[in-house]
This record gives structure tokens, sequence and C-alpha cells, in this order.
């Protein structure tokens, strides 16, 4: 492919060539006379008969094509005389400008060409233009386009599913020796990129001025192709038009190819988990397993999946794991886990709750497996609640005992060693935290760091939807929105119907149920008006559930990309075959990816005041799919959770608790405190009807709400209401229309953690002054919501001087004391107050400087004059 360039590729000269290019603009700066000798140019080029030139001139353009043009009326107190010439096989244009008033030094013109089809050669010249009096200021050409594919174990361009692939666009403004613009400024750019070969990858299509894009090469069952291509171009800028200067690179083919994934099932075992939360989160590991093995089933033979529960005997902390955290499926193939997974013996919940030991666990695990294919690693963590054991620690704010030494923080311990190492490199972490009392910003954090997803549950039953969902990102497979059983007369509510979109290779259905002895019966349909099919298709009978996958592709010879739209129902049967309502025990539908819901959020990490802008980018194979319908529900907290704490907790003294499974300090407090204010079902939750800025609560692809060019599948909007810490768990009820028309619907639900953002001016110090210096700052944002207590890591203190104290070993009924590097403690109090003491010498002079989550408040500066003030 030739590149455009221009020569010289230098200002000042009087004629440029511009090669292998759909068009030229030419920047000029004319001194326009009322007499001769008048400003002129001239242009050059192949006659094709499909080349427009226009002068441009503060937002006027005069058409010089076809001439010859003598005009007065387009620009004020100018005259425009140009005329074109045949020369051989060329064109030659020459343009002269004239002013029949207002002679001006110095004016601002434009020359803007562009053929329908690349030309060889074109020429552009201006006499007077010199490098100490340039006349031509900019000349440009088509941008140079072209891209590199960069990405871990790329060979031959193949690279394995799950892997981040690395796109460079050449520089468009060519090179010293070949550039494509000449002069200055440098005009915007704009890079977009696009696929073909009917995967979903939901960064496609994507504009940007950046020339870099990322994107995770998504799942396959077998090896595919697509083909990737840049387009580039100057001036318009994303979203918009293609500027007249624009070029479009060779497409590049890249092969994605499966690997081995392994999965581990991380279940919180400890006391709190006992009752109806323990039976359903084993019901709904049941289902994510057999989920896993459904939809991977013969795509690798070295897919593994490990079951694996946490707790911790001793209730302390300690330098040795406890072994009751073991598997209760050992990482095993996918043809003996499908026998097995009903079986499982998850034991009885009991003790206590070391999360990280529970997480190392499964990353030792994983480690073990054999590394041939590049393995894939995934961990799914579910949890009622704080930490509060263990030999590692996932929060640097859990407090330890005093005495406690060696115990380490899973951030350090995940990378020890070259197997932690490797299993961290390439590792997913999806959290799931359950209940009022539970641990939301670790779980929020620990999945944000490792390319997860986090979820909040507060009812059990949602625990198995809570599940399957996050794991999506892992394997592919989407949530299908049933249709609604009211719209459905009552013999019709025996069973459940979904829309199923083309290419659809698997389907999976989990049924809820009481009887084991109970079944599922699986029919589909081609056509609305045809009969229904009975599929054959075994039932996995676990005690609590039934399951059953169908291969749909099968079912129309094995090419999912001959599936068409099918409809489905399931029937659940009891031992007689005879139909139960489906009413209430809603059944769990999922395909895989052909349609594809991604749905990103505008940052990893957000705090109160910010905007959160939220976008689903819906895609049918390479296809953007924009008849869309993306609806949204919010549960937002109703009260922040450090101002709860904070303002309640002034005359909080820890009560004694049963010690088979205590809480941890701040789940204590916040137990008990809701216990006290008869909250047991947690802090508030609210439901806002009208939740996005524009007063809607649907996500929009139109080009208006910050989701780029209209009509690219992106539907975003913002919301503006991050004003309470807590979490914010969003739902997406996604329902549309694929390219060639057939329904298809989806459902996500996400979570995402908000915290505070001190501000100084609208937070408090003191300063006490005794036997010792105590300075004590209470953390607000900007609306007065306090960051609460234990969070000591947030709250640096720094003294010029003056050393800090350890503080007594007895502790403080105020709050908790922890330990700092300079050998010195903080107290967090319960009141929301962070405290250091210094070992001052009244009248000495002293400066300490408060730092929390990176604001930095006035210094306080201790003397004679404000001794025990308020700075």
């Amino acid at each position: 492919m030739a590149v455009p360039s221009i020569s010289p590729g230098t200002t000042g000269s009087p004629v440029y060539t511009v090669h292998h290019s759909k068009g030229l603009v030419a920047d000029l700066s004319l001194d326009v006379g009322i007499s001769p000798p008048f400003p002129a140019f001239e242009l050059r080029f192949p006659d094709t008969g499909d080349v427009v030139v226009s002068l441009v001139r503060a937002f006027k353009a005069l058409p010089l094509l076809p001439g010859p043009v003598d005009d007065t009326t387009t620009f004020a107190k100018r005259r425009i005389v140009s005329e074109a010439s045949p020369a051989g096989t060329d064109i030659v244009l020459t343009v002269e400008i004239q002013a029949t008033s207002a002679a001006t030094p110095g004016e601002k013109w434009s020359l803007r060409v562009q053929s329908g089809t690349e030309q060889p050669l074109w020429q552009f010249s201006q006499a007077e233009n010199t490098p100490s009096t340039p006349t031509i200021t900019r000349i440009m050409c088509d941008p140079a386009a072209g891209f590199t594919i960069s990405a871990p174990a790329l060979a031959d361009g193949t690279v394995r599913e799950g892997i981040p692939v690395t796109l460079t666009a050449v520089p468009p403004f060519g090179t010293a020796a070949d550039p494509t613009v000449v002069g200055a400024p440098k005009p915007s750019v704009a890079h977009k990129w696009s696929t073909t070969g009917g995967l979903a990858i939901p960064a496609f299509p994507a504009c940007s001025p950046s020339p870099l894009l990322v994107f995770t090469s998504p799942p396959v069952y077998a090896a595919r192709s697509v083909d990737i291509t840049e387009d580039v171009w100057f001036e318009t800028g994303c979203p918009g038009p293609a500027g007249i200067l624009n070029n479009t690179s060779p497409s590049q083919q890249l092969t994605i190819e499966n690997r081995p994934q392994h999965l581990a099932v991380v279940l919180d075992r400890s006391g709190s988990m006992s009752g109806d939360r323990w039976t359903q989160a084993k019901t709904a590991t049941q289902v994510l397993g057999n989920l896993f093995t459904a939809m991977r089933a013969g795509v690798n033979s070295a897919d593994r999946i490990e079951l694996l529960v946490f707790e911790d005997g001793s209730c302390t902390w300690h330098t040795v794991a406890d072994p009751l955290i073991q598997p209760v499926l050992a990482a095993t193939d996918l043809g003996s886990a499908d026998v097995a997974i009903c079986s499982v013996n998850f034991g009885d919940a009991g003790s206590c709750t070391p999360i990280g030991d529970g997480l190392i666990r499964a990353i030792d695990d994983l480690g073990a497996l054999p590394t041939q294919g590049d393995p894939k690693y995934t961990i799914v963590l579910l949890t009622d609640g704080y930490e509060n054991s263990g030999s590692v620690r996932v929060s640097p704010n859990s407090p330890l005992p005093a005495g406690a030494s060696g115990i380490p923080l899973f951030g350090v311990a995940r990378q020890s060693g070259a197997v932690r190492q490797r299993v961290h490199q390439h590792l997913s972490l999806f959290t799931i935290g359950l209940g009022a009392t539970v641990q939301e910003d670790v779980l929020d954090t620990l999945a944000t760091q490792s390319q997860g997803v986090y979820r909040h549950v507060d009812d059990p039953a949602d625990i198995a939807d809570a599940l399957t969902q996050v794991v999506k990102y892992a394997l592919g497979v989407e949530r299908v929105k049933l249709e609604p059983p009211e719209q459905l007369p009552p013999p019709e509510q025996l069973w459940r119907e979904v829309c199923l979109e083309p290419g659809v290779n698997r389907l999976a259905v989990a049924v809820m149920w009481e009887d084991p002895n109970d079944t599922l019966e699986l029919s589909w349909q081609q056509e609305q008006d045809s009969g229904w099919t009975t599929v054959a298709a075994a039932v996995k009978q676990c005690e609590t559930h039934g399951f059953v996958s169908v291969d749909v592709a099968s079912l129309f010879g094995g090419d999912e990309d001959s599936v068409p739209a099918t409809r489905w129902r399931v029937a659940h049967l009891d031992s007689a075959g005879v139909p139960l309502p489906l009413v209430t025990n809603e059944p769990l539908f999922f395909i895989d990816l052909f349609v594809r819901v991604d749905v990103v959020f505008d940052r990893e990490v957000y705090s109160t005041g910010d905007a959160m802008t939220m976008t689903a980018r819906i895609r049918a194979g390479d296809e953007p799919v924009t008849r869309a319908t993306v609806r949204v529900e919010l549960a937002r907290p109703g009260m922040s959770l450090g101002t709860f704490l904070s303002t309640h907790g002034a005359e909080y003294r820890p009560p004694q608790q049963d010690t088979t499974d205590p809480h941890a300090p701040k789940a204590l407090m916040l137990a008990y405190l809701l216990g006290q204010a008869e909250m047991p079902d947690g802090l508030p939750v609210t439901g806002p009807q009208s939740i996005f800025e524009d007063g809607s609560d649907e996500l929009f692809d139109d080009g208006e709400h910050g989701d780029g060019e209209a009509g690219n599948g992106n539907f975003t909007n913002r919301y503006t209401d991050l004003d309470k810490e807590g979490t914010y768990t969003w739902r997406f009820v996604i329902e549309g229309e694929t390219p060639d028309g057939a329904p298809f619907s989806r459902v996500v639900t996400l979570s995402k953690w908000v915290g505070v953002a001190p501000d100084p001016e609208s937070s408090s110090v003191t300063v006490e002054e005794g036997d010792f210096t105590r300075i004590v700052v209470w953390p607000r944002d900007h609306r007065g919501e306090f960051l609460g207590p234990f969070r000591p890591q947030d709250v640096i203190f720094t003294s010029s001087h003056c050393p800090f104290l350890p503080g007594s070993d007895e502790g403080d009924p105020n709050g908790v004391r922890y330990p700092c590097n300079d050998g010195g403690t903080i107290l967090s109090r319960y009141d929301g107050g962070y405290s250091r003491d210094i070992d001052r010498t009244p009248g000495t002079p002293n400066t300490v400087t408060i730092t929390v989550k990176g604001f930095t408040f006035p210094p306080v500066v201790m003397g004679e004059r404000n001794e025990g003030t308020e700075p």
C-alpha cells in the first residue's frame, strides 16, 4: 500500500508535491490588496472528473470547480477569480484573491481539495512562500494508516482467549522524511477501529484520539479469526464524520484460540453463614459448577474446577493457615466434576472468617495445576462478613491483637514466589458480599484490582443469580431475561419462555426445587406458530435444583453460524411427570455469547461527589446493536456507613459476643448499632425512579449522553448523586433486536462501592494539651459525611520535630489503636475521629501535617500562641 506524503517536508517552499492521497488542505496567510499584484496560487491534479475544490475563509466556502469563477459575493469585500485549464492528462487550477476594499495583510485562507479516489500526485504552488515570509502556513494530505498488534504469547497472528491485545497505530503524521503535515499546528486526529468475522468484541467499534486500543480477546470454543481495520482522519475528531483527509489501513487478521480455564470457587463456611445463607450458598456454588462444565464441555481437555471452603477453628490471627481450609471438590477435569458436583459434601457452617487464607489456598491450588496452554485462572469468592482470623489479611485496616506479628497482607502474599506470581499475572478475581455486615469496600477493591467485578447481595435467594452473573466475564455466558409470567394465562404459567437470537451455541437452565426426584423438560420452536419440539437432554437432579443444558448448534448441523432465532420453554415436572407452577421459583436461563452485553464504568474507584458514567456496549457478532432499550434499576445507600457509625459511636463500647464466629471490631460496632437503632436489615437502601442527570432511568445510544457517535451500539448515561458512602448496585435490563431483526434480552447486575472524599474545609482538627499533645482529626466530605472509624490506613500524620507516642498497652475505651511505621500509634475513634499523641514539651515548635486519602489538610503549627486551641 502506498503511503501518503508531502515533499519537501519543510516549510517555506513555493511548490509542494502530495503523493498517494485523496486530497489536500493548504492553509494560507496572504496579503490581500486592492491593486495588483494580487496574491495567487495554483493547484495541479489528474483529470479524473471527481475532484472537489473549495476556498474557505471564516466558515464560508466557495466551490471553485467547475469554473471559471468570478465571485464578489461569497466573501465580503473580496473578489475571487479562478480558472481550470487542461494540461495534458492534468488540470491546472489558478486562483487569485483581490480586495475590493479594506486591504489586509496576513489574511487566513484555506484551500480544501478532495477526490473520491487516491491520486498519485497533486501539486500546490504559491510563488511568494519563503521560510522568512511564509504564505503557506500549513499543508496537509491524508494521514498515514496502519497498525501493529501486540499481545502476550502472540505467535503468527494468533492469541488465546482472555488475553489483553494492544493495537498501536502508526504515526498519522508520517515521518520526517515523508510527512503528511508540513507546518503548524498539528491537526487533531481520530482513530476508528472495526472488526469483521462474527465475534462479539465489545471494544469494537471504537473511535478516539488515542493511537492505542487495548481489548481482551473474547471466549471461543474453537479457533476463530477476525479482520481488524483502522480508519484515521484529521480535524473533525470523535464522534463525528470523518474529515476530508482520511485513510484506511489494510486489514490484519487475528486468530483467537481457546486456552485452559482453571476455576476455583472459594466459599465462606464460617458460623455466620449458617442457616438459609449456607443452604443458598451451596446451591449457588453447585449451579455455577454445573454451568462451568456445561459451557466448557469439549472445549479444552485441560479445564479444571475446584470448590473450596474456608473457616478458622482457632478464631485468632496466627502464622499457619487452618487445615479446615480444604477443597470439597479438588481441582478436577470437567467430566469428573460433571458427575460429582451434585453430591459434593460442603460440611456445616462453623467457625471464623479467614478470607485471606481462603484466597491464598485457592491461588496455591491453581498454581499446582499444569501450566501447558497458558491457563486462565479465575477465583470467585463468596463471603458474608469481615475477616476476623487467619494468617493473611485482605485489608490493612483489619486490626490485629496486641503481640500478633508475621501476618502479611494478601496483596503481598499473592505474589510471593514464582508460582503465586504466575497465577497473579493471569488471575481474574470476582467477589460477592452477602448481607448487611460485609466488608464491601475490601471486596470491591479485590475485584477491581484483579480484572473482576463485585456484587453485593442482600437476599440469600439471589446468591445463585449473583454467582452465575459475575462469572459471565470469565466464561462468556449471558443471563437471559425471561418473559414475565403475569403475561401468560394460568395454564401456561406451568412453563417459562425465552426468545434466543441467531448464533446461540449453547443453552443452560437451572430451576430451584425441593424434591430431587423432580425433573425438567426443555422444548423449542423456530417459528412462533410452529409446534414445540422436546429436547432429549439429560437433567442433573441435585438436591436443591435441577440443571439442564443443550448444544443448540447441534440441532442445526453443528455450525453456530447457521443457528436461526429460536424460542425455548422450560417446564418443571414432578416425579410423575406432572407440570408444576413456575411463578415464584424463576428459572435461570444462560446462553453463550453471540449477542454480548458488556457494562463498563468510567473509572474503577469512586468517591462521594464524583459523577459515575456507565456504558452498556451491545454487540451481535461484530455488529453494534442499535435497536435496544437499556433500562436501569438502582439500589443505593440511604445513609452513609461512616456517618452512621460516627454519629452513633460517641458512647459506643464493644459488647461481649459469641466466640464461635466473633465479629471483627468494625462489623461488631455496625451490628450492635444497627440493633440499637432497630434496623435488623441493615442501613436503609433506596431505589430512585429518576436515576440519571437527565431525569431518566435509561442508557442511550443517541450521541448526546457521552456515548460517542450515535448508533455505535454504546448505550450511556451519567449518574451524579454519589452523595453517600456505600454500595450502589445497578441492574440493567436490556431488550432489543439484533441487526437482522431477531429479538433478544439480557439482565446484568453489578455493584460499585463509593467511599468518602475528604474535604479539609468541612473537616475539623483539634489540639489537646496535657502530659502530651494529642491531635484529633474528624475527616468529612463537603456534604459533612464522615469517613468513619476503622480506616487508619487512609489517615497519615507527619511531625516535623517531635516523636509520636505508642499509646497504652491496655488499649483505649474510645476506639481501636493501630501501630504505625514510625513507632507510634494512631487511634481510630468510634466517633469517627483519628488521633495521634506527640511527646512534646510545651512551647516547643512543631508542625504536624495530616493527609487523608491523598487530601492534605492545613498544617497544624504548634507554639506558645495557640497552645490548647483549635487551629
